[in-house]
């Protein structure tokens, strides 16, 4: 059977079908919903009320999804009509989500990191856009080889 993200309840990957090449190795991102991640209810639990120090849970999560649609040129209902190096990785229907795991975490630990204020949104936006955007410019197969680049990096922390 087949588990769900436990922070945002998505269907895990799938393996491929016998006529695709290869079976994607798992990532680092996703455990069994009934077991959250520390990282996921650390997330949740700091940012409950609102201080300088906390970011908005709902606007960060809006503006995540816009950095992405930004980044992979998905505006307006159209798609971007010329090759880029990471197309291949959105043949993956989770590929967006997977993204938006990797970007919400990166936010998160580059927020923690510099003991950011809502002052300093903007700034954690594109450091997190920037960070995106080298693992999207040297993404090379599937979704996961990106998850795995981004924890690699240092991008975020893995805990279970």
């Amino acid at each position: 059977a087949a588990g769900t993200c436990a922070c945002a309840g998505r269907p895990l990957p799938r393996t491929r079908t016998p006529t695709q090449t290869r079976t994607p190795t798992p990532t680092h991102a996703h455990t069994p919903p009934s077991q959250p991640t520390r990282q996921c209810k650390r997330m949740t639990q700091q940012q409950r009320g609102s201080t300088d120090r906390t970011y908005p849970l709902g606007i960060v999560a809006m503006n995540i999804a816009l950095l992405l649609v930004d980044i992979l040129s998905i505006k307006r209902q159209r798609f971007q009509s010329t090759t880029a190096v990471h197309w291949q990785i959105m043949e993956d229907p989770d590929a967006f989500f997977e993204l938006y795991s990797v970007a919400f975490r990166t936010l998160d630990q580059t927020w923690r990191e510099q003991g950011a204020t809502r002052a300093d949104f903007g700034k954690i936006m594109g450091a997190t856009k920037s960070a995106i955007e080298v693992l999207l410019a040297e993404a090379r197969g599937h979704v996961s080889e990106v998850v795995d680049d981004a924890i690699g990096r240092g991008f975020f922390e893995v805990s279970y």
